[in-house]
């Protein structure tokens, strides 16, 4: 060692990954020869135990001796405590061994603290102490007098070992409960070091808030309430030392700018008063215990330093007095204020004020501290004198309020951030700070005694604009106080709030439109618009009137100036905040305005010159809070006076696109602006329908003209159409399906509808020649393309994929508007046949072009385009409900086989790339078809699925495409059992009831065979819909195949395949399915069960075994001792795939309870008609099986290895079991007694006792 250099200080690292190898080889040794010799003797055990620890000195001694490395022998040294703490290599016990072991780490100890004082080494040398702290406690406990200096003031750089220690102290005294002693010895070493450097020390660690909190947590947890007031004592015993004490001996050198006196403030050890009693806990009756204690307190020391005389001097001395007092009413709020008197109370409602004014005058930390506390305590004192209804007689509590608000309201700086901390308060943060504990605390205190104007303030701080984007994470700002605020009900709640809120919202809207007035083209018109909103109540209609014009226009074109783009971000965050408001929040008269405020808004601030993602948003957000007040209570307003409004929403949108390949983000805004503006038109054009079919001229009229624009906006986009701006057909297609829905909607009714009102005229001819002309297009670009393919041997390049995915894509819109003239025919007898059929025959032509394309397209590699697949297959599934929609008019059983066979197809892809959003639109499709099927075509779609599903069964090699198959099978018959329903096309229903038994049968097959959890519980919902449907008239044979279906899922032979894929939440939704089968049975078919009960009760008796879990005794068992666990249960026959991930949930076992509660139900129905008497004859049948299920539960407890163990699980078993026992009768229970061992016996008779202590019926 003595070679070793500073540079060469690295090879001292190695000895601790050394030792640990030692120990490791050493105990593995020493097992080795412990397993061939049993015996073992107290001197062996001592070896052991002296080799290890003797290695440990062996190292510490070449440490101790590398003088020219200290850094690193002193982190080498605290590895090696590490290991030693991890491996558990020191034992405190009373022996030889033990206090030889003991010498040396004490030795260790004192040369830490020896070397404690030198800086570069102070952080090493804390970690070391605190690892000797964790080894044992009595090493440093004798040190603890040299040490508090080092937890009080370290250096910058060890500031964290120091804190870690410190926490490690305190909880070595509070699991010992001894808070007292170290709080003593605390406020010994502050006395001593710390209390005449307040502000210095404050910023230490030991005042940290990590600190504070370990504190608080450790008061809690470890002080018994009887210590409360003797630790309480403690504290007012310090505070209430002499005021002018001498300084002590010991000095540590201060800042010379650093505030001085000779009456010391006690603010650190107050610090810890308050974290304390927030902390402890104490009932009512110990804290009686504490009313004279309280008095003292409040009198002699905090009255004392409240009273500061008008000297700034002696702000510093009420800072900790504030504090006191504050935590004094929150621990003690029912006893605290009731002791003081009224004049206690009169003169600190005036120091308070007095403290306020005067330190709101300063600008040092110490004044804007005094300054923020004062505050507290004023709407603290506020809040009690409103709870006790008191009336002081000095100020009134308005007056004090105000006062205090006139004040604090004028520092709010909008702009400013602040960390927290109380240190860091300045000039500029306080407002931040004071703002933050009046909205968080006092705001609904004080909304009640505030004056006008001072509430209209905080209403414009609290919907203000400004936001910095330079706040840092952590930090604190007055927009993000805000923003909390208005996600929290308490806000809304305030009265007195609401009409304020309004003006002061309504006001910065009418200002912005006020700065545009000037020099803009439409200038009078906007200054008459800005004069008429700034009126103290303007009237809606003549703010309407003077509005139209800026719709009626075509065009507005604003200056895209600096004071606009301006106007334009801030709105971004007051319309943000807008949408927190709920609409509830708004009266009529309010939500009307705002209405036209979100219109004018957009209309005004939609410049043409601004970046387009800028007015999508905005557009966005006017629109969506547009729509939220207009379908609240369907107050469309002035909206369906005038079409202007609407006609701009519409024709506006179309400047608002944006190509998704040129920005992402901004399309998806243009398609969620598109979206919101075809929810607003479909809630204006129903209303103004309404409203015509009622004889109103005006709506007629609007109508009308609504038709007249979309037909001219078509018809220009159509002119003018490119690439980059396609046709917008989503207006047209809303149009179509409001008048389709009133048509409908009427004549389910029985009321005629005014023909000219719901007919497109002659705009239904356009759009027919557009859809059938764009068929055409699409199919000649896709010929295109397949030519393309067989001429070229090379692979097709990805840029003609895209453009031809893209025509592909395009016709989206075209099919969405094709399945709403298609309803138009169903719903308008006007329309004829031939001109339907023109239109079905393209878009039919069109399908099996695009399968084709989607199948090429799925079999190269740029099928890894995911969002081009999932919009292929969008448009397939728009395809789906247009092709399942034609297939009632055409009555043609090849065309329905067709149908359902490309919605099949399009499923399974869908389903085998995970879109959920196609395989809706197919659900919606296949959904839709089923009620208007005939018969014919009902058996037809029955039997395909038939057909299907001996089809899907291969080897596990294909288990990925099998599942695939399978499991649309399973759907797509789902769908047809729960889609006609027996009230409508009761035709339908007899061809099912009469291959039921087919039906069942193939599930038991596909359960047979299933490959993934998945298959099984959609195997098991069919079983659960069979069962519970009263319509289907199931036999005693059915019921046997359903349970026998179940039954076969105890086989041990299942695929390894399911029992690999399948995880505890699938055996959980297994089960839960298991149960549902079960139960609807024993409620619907109890008369067809009695043939079947047998295998039904062996389903109840093998499923109590999913709650079974290994014993505390044995849950470190080997892994062999696990396997074969799992061996013995598959022996028994119960269901692995369950039992594998037993126990199930707390839900499982509440399933069963029921599950066993029902099998006494006489109240079941069924479909046999059961007359009462075979209904007792049923029950009286299952109380014969019932001691086999309470057996099964016997056995399963006594296990010595795995058991019900699980308190959650034992108390939703519960019931099931009592009503087990409920229907069992005397001959049952003696036969159950006799068929047990005395193990189970001895449980048995628990069970009973408790059954018949909670739960047996008496008669009393």
């Amino acid at each position: 060692m003595d070679l070793l250099t500073e540079n060469d200080g690295e090879a001292l690292y190695i000895l601790s990954p050394l030792y640990a190898m030692f120990v490791q080889s050493y105990r593995k040794k020493r097992n080795a020869v412990t397993m061939s010799n049993v015996l073992k003797n107290a001197s062996s055990m001592d070896a052991n135990r002296t080799v290890e620890f003797g290695f440990f000195q062996v190292m510490y001694n070449i440490l101790i001796d590398g003088t020219v490395c200290p850094n690193a022998s002193l982190e080498s040294l605290n590895n090696l405590l590490q290991n030693m703490l991890d491996m558990n290599i020191y034992h405190a016990t009373n022996d030889a061994v033990a206090k030889e072991q003991h010498a040396v780490l004490s030795a260790v100890t004192d040369m830490l603290f020896r070397d404690l004082a030198e800086k570069e080494r102070q952080g090493t040398i804390l970690r070391g102490l605190c690892l000797l702290l964790e080894i044992n406690d009595s090493l440093i406990e004798q040190h603890m007098s040299d040490l508090w200096p080092f937890m009080l003031d370290p250096i910058e750089a060890a500031e964290k070992e120091s804190c870690e220690l410190a926490k490690a102290i305190l909880n070595t005294y509070a699991k010992s409960r001894q808070i007292g002693e170290y709080l003593q010895s605390f406020i010994e070493a502050l006395n001593a070091y710390g209390e005449d450097k307040t502000e210095y020390f404050l910023r230490k660690p030991m005042f940290s808030r990590e600190f504070l909190n370990e504190f608080s947590t450790c008061v809690y947890n470890n002080v018994p309430p009887t210590q409360a007031l003797s630790i309480f004592q403690i504290f007012i015993d310090h505070i209430s030392q002499t005021a002018t004490t001498e300084q002590p001996s010991k000095k540590r050198k201060t800042s010379t700018t650093e505030h001085t006196s000779s009456q010391r403030s006690h603010r650190l050890a107050l610090e810890l008063l308050c974290q304390f009693l927030l902390a402890i806990r104490l009932t009512p009756q110990q804290k009686l215990s504490f009313c004279d204690s309280l008095s003292q307190v409040a009198i002699n020391i905090i009255m004392e330093r409240l009273d500061i005389n008008n000297s700034i001097d002696n702000i510093r001395m009420a800072i900790p007095a504030l504090q006191l007092h504050q935590a004094l009413l929150n621990t003690f709020s029912d006893i605290y204020f009731n002791l003081l008197d009224a004049e206690f109370k009169n003169k600190l409602s005036a120091y308070l004020h007095q403290i306020t004014a005067l330190s709101s005058k300063q600008s040092s930390n110490i004044s804007l501290t005094a300054f923020l506390f004062s505050i507290n305590a004023t709407f603290q004192y506020i809040y009690y004198c409103l709870l006790s209804n008191l009336k002081p007689s000095a100020v009134t509590l308005e007056d004090l309020t105000n006062d205090v608000l006139s004040i604090v309201l004028p520092k709010i700086d909008k702009s400013s951030t602040w960390n927290g901390r109380i240190m860091d308060l300045d000039k500029k943060n306080i407002g931040t700070a004071c703002w933050k504990i009046l909205t968080e605390d006092w705001l609904p205190t004080i909304s009640t005694l505030v004056s006008p104007q001072h509430m209209n303030d905080i209403t414009r701080i609290v919907v203000s604009n400004t936001h910095s984007n330079d706040q840092k994470l952590g930090e604190i700002s007055v927009h993000g106080i805000n923003m909390v605020l208005l996600r929290s009900a308490e806000f809304y709640e305030l009265v007195n709030l609401r009409e304020c809120t309004f003006k002061v919202l309504f006001d910065a809207f009418t200002s912005n439109i006020s700065l545009l007035a000037k020099g803009s083209k439409h200038s009078e018109i906007l200054s008459g618009l800005a004069e008429a909103l700034q009126e103290s109540s303007p009237r809606i209609q003549p703010l309407v009137q003077k509005a139209l014009p800026l719709f009626q226009s075509s065009s507005m074109k604003q200056a895209n100036t600096a004071s606009s783009n301006s106007v334009v971000l801030n709105l971004f965050v007051q319309l943000e905040k807008l949408h927190l408001f709920p609409m509830e929040y708004f009266n009529k008269y309010q939500r009307q305005h705002l209405l036209l405020t979100m219109v004018l808004t957009e209309r005004l601030f939609s410049i043409d010159g601004s970046d387009v993602c800028e007015r999508n948003r905005l557009a966005l957000l006017c629109r969506s809070f547009a729509y939220k007040l207009v379908r609240y209570r369907g107050e469309v307003g002035f909206l369906v006076g005038d079409i202007a409004f609407l006609q701009w929403w519409i024709r506006s949108t179309a400047a608002l696109y944006v190509d998704e390949d040129t920005n992402i983000v901004g399309h998806r805004l243009y398609q969620n602006v598109v979206t919101t503006t075809v929810l607003l038109e479909k809630l204006l054009l129903s209303k103004l329908i309404e409203d015509a079919n009622a004889g109103n001229q005006n709506s007629i009229d609007a109508i009308s003209s609504c038709k007249s624009e979309l037909k001219s906006i078509f018809l220009e986009e159509k002119k003018n159409t490119s690439n980059s701006a396609p046709v917008q057909l989503d207006f047209i297609t809303a149009l179509v399906a409001v008048l389709n829905a009133q048509r409908i909607a009427r004549a389910k009714r029985n009321r005629e509808a005014t023909q000219i009102i719901l007919d497109l005229g002659d705009l239904r001819d356009l759009l027919y020649s557009y859809v059938i002309s764009n068929c055409s297009e699409l199919k000649q670009a896709i010929h295109n393309f397949m030519n393309d393919v067989k001429r070229t041997s090379k692979d097709i390049d990805s840029q003609r994929f895209m453009s031809t995915s893209k025509c592909v894509i395009s016709f989206s819109p075209i099919l969405a508007l094709s399945h709403q003239l298609l309803r138009q025919h169903h719903a308008n007898t006007n329309v004829k046949d031939d001109q339907i059929s023109a239109l079905l025959v393209p878009i039919l032509s069109v399908i099996s072009p695009c399968l084709k394309y989607l199948q090429m397209y799925i079999s190269t590699q740029h099928s890894s385009e995911e969002k081009v697949l999932a919009k292929l297959l969008g448009v397939c599934g728009e395809m789906a409900i247009t092709l399942c929609s034609a297939v009632p008019e055409l009555q043609n059983n090849d065309v329905t086989q067709r149908a359902v066979a490309f919605v099949w197809y399009v499923y399974e892809i869908a389903h085998s790339h995970g879109e959920e959003g196609c395989k809706n639109l197919v659900d919606k499709a296949f959904s839709g078809l089923i009620p208007t099927l005939s018969q014919d075509q009902f058996i037809e779609v029955l039997n395909c699925i038939m057909q299907k599903s001996g089809l899907e069964y291969h080897s596990e090699e294909q288990a990925v495409q099998d599942n695939v198959k399978t499991e649309t099978v399973l759907h797509f018959l789902w769908l047809l059992m729960n889609n006609c329903s027996p009230g409508k096309c009761q035709d339908q229903r007899k061809p099912f009831r009469e291959q039921i038994s087919s039906v069942i049968i193939m599930i038991s097959n596909v359960m047979e065979k299933a490959l993934s959890p998945s298959v099984l519980k959609q195997s098991l919902r069919l079983f659960a819909d069979i069962a519970n449907d009263q319509s289907i008239g199931l036999r005693t044979y059915d019921i046997s195949l359903i349970v026998a279906g179940i039954t076969q899922l105890r086989s041990p032979n299942l695929p390894a395949a399911l029992k690999q894929a399948t995880t505890k939440q699938d055996a959980n939704d297994i089960f839960e399915g298991i149960f549902k089968v079960l139960s609807g049975i024993l409620k619907n078919r109890r008369q067809q069960l009695v043939q079947a009960i047998t295998p039904f009760t062996a389903i109840l008796e093998t499923l109590v075994h999913c709650f079974r879990s290994l014993h505390p005794s044995v849950a470190i068992a080997t892994r062999k001792r696990k396997q074969d666990n799992k061996k013995r249960m598959l022996q028994d026959q119960t269901f692995s795939l369950l039992t594998d991930h037993a126990p199930l949930n707390e839900m499982c076992a509440r399933s069963y309870a029921r599950l066993l509660d029902s099998l006494g139900d006489q109240s079941a129905t069924n479909t046999a008609n059961t007359t009462s008497g075979k209904s007792h004859n049923l029950a009286k049948a299952f109380s014969k099986h019932s001691p086999y299920i309470l057996a099964e539960y016997l056995s399963v407890q006594a296990d010595p290895i795995s058991t019900i163990s699980l308190p959650a699980l034992k108390s939703a078993l519960r019931p099931g079991l009592f009503s087990l026992l409920d229907i069992c009768g005397e001959h049952e229970r003696d036969m159950l007694m006799a068929a047990i061992d005395t193990s189970q016996k001895m449980l048995l008779k628990t069970l009973y006792a408790d059954w018949s202590k909670t739960h047996r019926y008496t008669g009393r």
